[in-house]
């Protein structure tokens, strides 16, 4: 049993370099007696680059790489995110609902410690606001184009919850220089082979250039191509098509009318026939792409559903096709490999799962990191809650599609099919016709979401559980009532206190 004292990450783009910047402080590279980090990728291998969205959690794994959240948001052209605004995903809310949100502030609980949605659901007043709406200011803050936050609070603290919008180039060349910052060693340059030991644990790669690269650890974040985890050794993967249709994307960027023009500070999910649009608010832009399936319409078809979108019928922006691998790996650890980023897995750019997983990822094995050489234990561990955060997210993905009641194309219809649902989904759904998602629900270290993100999506797509049987289970009417009363109070003055989303992004910028 030999030390782990130095690792190659094969692979740049966010996921290399967000794991060399991360890792460079967890595992002190910085420090003489620290572990060795060198990173090796091809300058002529682009960066996928879908998904300029995050989730909340990015804000503590920025705090410990080390990035001041003003250079942060100069640096990757960086806008505030609290939460995706779906629109259209269902046809039963009625014209004053067919949007909800999902927001990234949790319900606020009556008394600081009693769920709040069981008050909302034994309501049934025929006009009653959406859930969202009258348990956290969000929304409102959202739809009046407020930032989540005054310039005077500290880095990464918001009034509201938050995660961010950004430009992935830019992120990726901020996330380099603190890497380099911290000694991780740059290397430019494709790999031509990867060598193994009669063990069959990977030594070093070969370049194309001449250069031999060894280490005691391999990281592979070589994307789709899977060079490592994949390729060599043969690591098994797990296809999730047959429950999550989507498998092709088209990007495009947009700018903004004017240069005043507010910027959302939601990522704007709009579902269409065969998919759904995102939309994103930079600084300067938006970022926007259809995300569709390719067994229920083609290029050409999913090309002018985007370009509607944008109002541009003259074809004058130029588009980008992606082809997505839908699928993970149950285990993404083999030998003294680590799958990262692409390599390890990506369902779709919903919910922004491709960057907090990876963000996961990351922090999983900073925390089961052997430097002592025995790997064993650390890998059963690692493998074992990565394949149930990605069993995880494929239901709470799968939810969004099954739970709508479109009928206008078979994409929407064969989403309802029972043989696509996981069975493990189908159980919950079954149990929350009659109970509330509830933190019990989930094992603690298996949660990519948590109880509130279930609440947001299953009661905004009006799939409400019948709790009138056990109405005695929840005597705190007059007190909800009062609790619904001062967060609205509580909207007026978030409303009314808080900067607009670009006042803000202007403060941090100038």
């Amino acid at each position: 049993m030999s030390a782990v004292n130095s690792i190659l990450i094969v692979g740049g783009g966010t996921a290399g370099w967000l794991t060399a910047a991360y890792l460079s402080q967890e595992l002190g590279s910085y420090r003489e007696d620290g572990v060795e980090i060198t990173l090796v990728e091809s300058s002529d291998i682009p960066s996928i680059g879908v998904g300029e969205g995050t989730f909340p959690s990015i804000k503590r794994t920025l705090e410990i790489i080390g990035i001041k959240e003003q250079d942060f948001i100069r640096g990757a052209e960086a806008t505030f995110k609290q939460a995706i605004q779906f629109t259209d995903w269902c046809d039963n809310q009625g014209p004053a609902q067919k949007t909800y949100f999902h927001l990234f502030d949790p319900p606020r609980k009556l008394n600081g410690n009693i769920d709040i949605a069981p008050y909302w659901l034994m309501d049934k007043s025929p006009n009653k606001p959406p859930f969202a709406k009258v348990v956290s200011p969000q929304q409102d803050v959202c739809e009046t184009y407020r930032g989540p936050k005054l310039r005077s609070d500290n880095d990464y603290f918001g009034r509201l919850n938050y995660a961010y919008h950004l430009d992935a180039g830019k992120f990726v060349s901020m996330l380099k220089e603190r890497a380099k910052f911290a000694r991780v060693e740059h290397v430019i340059g494709t790999v031509q082979h990867v060598n193994c030991n009669d063990e069959g644990e990977l030594t070093s790669v070969d370049l194309k250039q001449g250069q031999n690269l060894k280490a005691d650890f391999f990281i592979d974040c070589t994307g789709f191509s899977s060079l490592l985890i994949g390729q060599k050794l043969g690591a098994k993967y797990k296809c999730v098509k047959d429950v999550l249709f989507v498998d092709r994307a088209i990007a495009v960027q947009v700018p903004y009318a004017t240069p005043e023009t507010e910027i959302p500070c939601a990522t704007i999910s709009t579902a269409h026939a065969h998919g759904w649009t995102w939309d994103i608010g930079l600084h300067t832009r938006r970022g926007i792409g259809y995300v569709y399936s390719s067994q229920h319409t083609d290029e050409d078809f999913a090309e002018s559903t985007l370009r509607n979108y944008i109002n541009d019928k003259s074809a004058s922006h130029s588009v980008r096709h992606i082809k997505m691998r839908t699928g993970y790996r149950p285990n993404p650890w083999q030998k003294n490999c680590v799958a990262i980023g692409l390599s390890g897995g990506f369902l779709e750019p919903l919910e922004a799962t491709g960057i907090s997983l990876t963000e996961a990822s990351i922090k999983l094995l900073a925390d089961y990191f052997p430097r002592s050489g025995n790997t064993e234990l650390a890998r059963l561990k690692f493998n074992r809650v990565m394949s149930r955060y990605y069993e995880q997210a494929v239901n709470f993905i799968k939810m969004h599609y099954c739970l709508s009641d479109r009928k206008d194309t078979a994409f929407w219809t064969d989403n309802r099919d029972p043989d696509t649902i996981p069975k493990e989904l189908q159980t919950l759904l079954e149990f929350w016709k009659f109970n509330y998602p509830r933190d019990t629900d989930f094992e603690e270290w298996q949660k990519t979401f948590d109880q509130e993100s279930y609440l947001y999506v299953l009661l905004g797509m009006n799939t409400c559980p019948d709790l009138s049987m056990n109405a005695s289970a929840y005597p705190f009417e007059k007190y909800a009532d009062t609790h619904f009363t001062a967060i609205q109070k509580l909207i007026k003055t978030a409303v009314s206190t808080l900067p607009s989303h670009r006042q803000l992004i202007n403060q941090y910028i100038a």
